[in-house]
């Protein structure tokens, strides 16, 4: 499909496919203790004050893990930001490998903006 039905259809099919909130925080002292992920779910592994990684399932439902280094010590590293009712947001955008899903995506406080959409945007 072409022109702007086109379009409409591919956004409303991302839409559907994959829309949500990541809406649980969960601390670990290591990544030992982590466990089985739960969709929309942030684990933090680390020292409650500075956390050295993130962990969560892509949002897209592949069932990919994606593991987000917090340490500024070590590159590349992401910022993370964890606001009131544990809405956590992440800077820069969070991008999954080619070979893997291909998501690409931005959270922030807790919401899944996907970057194409923004792409189409501009």
């Amino acid at each position: 499909m072409n022109g702007a039905v086109g379009r409409w259809w591919r956004e409303m099919a991302h839409r559907m496919r994959c829309r949500g909130r990541y809406r649980w925080v969960r601390r670990v002292a290591s990544d030992t203790d982590i466990g089985e992920l739960r969709q929309w779910e942030v684990v933090l592994v680390g020292p409650t004050d500075r956390p050295k990684w993130a962990i969560l399932l892509c949002p897209c439902g592949c069932g990919e893990d994606i593991h987000v280094n917090l340490m500024r010590s070590h590159h590349p590293h992401w910022s993370m930001s964890c606001g009131r009712g544990n809405k956590v947001s992440f800077y820069p955008s969070l991008c999954m490998d080619r070979n893997r899903c291909g998501s690409h995506f931005f959270l922030i406080q807790g919401r899944v903006i996907w970057y194409d959409s923004i792409a189409e945007e501009l």
